[in-house]
């Protein structure tokens, strides 16, 4: 208790913030005996679209800012240049799917505010969880550096995610309990080590990164909630790519257009596309 007062307050006094819910903002509240209980933190939202983007934007922040070899470079472009190009090798040596088409630095870390603002990597929750095994041949290269401790608990996080992301892949829609217990441990070494690492940064080195948001709180929800459902029998990475790409068809779609005609001409190129992929199904 007393080690996570000194985190919060290390990391500039940080706090939690507590969302109250609105009961009117929804019509879902209108549902008989529709209560907050029966709400559930899901996996995509809180681990690859949340706590993990903290955790790798923190790391490539790390690895670009902090490590003797990435110093050698002259400018930081370079050092990202660099690190993208061991991404690439990673991603060839894993043979992950979904993956990064290019990094830059404002993809992780606020461009006007880099040392004041907590890292987060841009991308999809797919492309975060395949990072994960990415990152752990990241951490395995360059633990050698200084504060070797620092990157022993990194490496303890991302073998934690490794963990939980093969006991979501081999359990069934009902773990059994030895299952659920595996990925509740590996929950909270990933929490214990995940919050170690960033209030040792803030308290030593004045290094404002890995924010615990309300999202790693969440993840202690789906931590214990796995051994009755799988997460991967209700997530939906399938639609969340969907609506990347609707997203940019309606963002190719502003130049030139009044907002009200935005919607029927994203419409419009939808339907071509659609159109085409059926024409090539034909073919």
């Amino acid at each position: 208790g007393g080690g996570g007062g000194g985190g919060g307050g290390g990391r500039g006094g940080g706090v939690w913030k507590v969302r109250t819910l609105r009961l009117n903002n929804s019509v879902v509240w209108d549902i008989p005996c529709f209560r907050v209980a029966h709400l559930e933190a899901d996996w995509m939202h809180s681990a690859d679209g949340g706590t993990i983007r903290h955790f790798i934007g923190s790391l490539f922040f790390m690895i670009t800012y902090y490590t003797a070899e990435m110093k050698l470079h002259k400018d930081v472009t370079s050092r990202v240049e660099s690190l993208w190009s061991l991404i690439q090798e990673a991603y060839r040596k894993t043979g992950v799917e979904c993956r990064l088409t290019h990094l830059s630095l404002t993809m992780f870390v606020t461009k006007d505010a880099v040392h004041s603002n907590f890292p987060v990597l841009a991308c999809s929750s797919a492309e975060a969880r395949d990072l994960v095994p990415v990152c752990g041949i990241l951490i395995e290269k360059f633990r050698q550096d200084s504060d070797s401790d620092l990157w022993d608990h990194l490496q303890m996080c991302n073998n934690s995610l490794l963990t939980m992301q093969n006991t979501i892949r081999e359990s069934p829609a009902r773990p059994s309990a030895n299952q659920a217990r595996i990925f509740r441990e590996a929950m909270e070494h990933f929490c214990t080590n995940y919050t170690h690492v960033g209030a040792w940064l803030a308290q030593n080195r004045a290094i404002v990164a890995f924010n615990a948001t309300i999202k790693l709180h969440q993840l202690f929800h789906v931590a214990y909630s796995f051994a009755y459902t799988n997460v991967s029998a209700t997530w939906t990475y399938s639609w969340e790519n969907y609506m990347g790409r609707v997203a940019r068809i309606a963002r190719s779609c502003r130049a030139g257009q009044p907002i009200a005609m935005i919607g029927a001409h994203m419409s419009q190129k939808y339907s071509r596309l659609l159109a085409l992929r059926m024409a090539r199904r034909v073919e």
